[in-house]
């Protein structure tokens, strides 16, 4: 369980940090801080993507590790969904 919210932590991460950069008024990366109506905004983004992990976590629960291991700890890109779209 632990190994999985801190993947779940780090998407959350990753997608705030998306929607900082993304918001258009950020003049540089250090001003980046999170807050609860960040990580809301964040969650909402990749909400559907956090309920499609939990259903592949309980059917392949060895995946939680091998993903932390794949993973580099400072990762702060998420893959696009418009990357793998036909």
């Amino acid at each position: 369980m632990q190994f999985t919210l801190q993947l779940v932590g780090r998407a959350i991460f990753a997608a705030a940090r998306e929607v900082f950069i993304g918001s258009g008024t950020v003049e540089s990366r250090e001003e980046f801080a999170l807050d609860i109506a960040l990580i809301h905004v964040a969650y909402a983004h990749i909400q559907e993507r956090l309920n499609c992990f939990g259903q592949l976590v309980q059917a392949q629960p060895d995946i939680v590790k091998q993903l932390l291991d794949t993973l580099p700890p400072s990762e702060t890109e998420m893959v696009k969904s418009e990357r793998y779209a036909d």
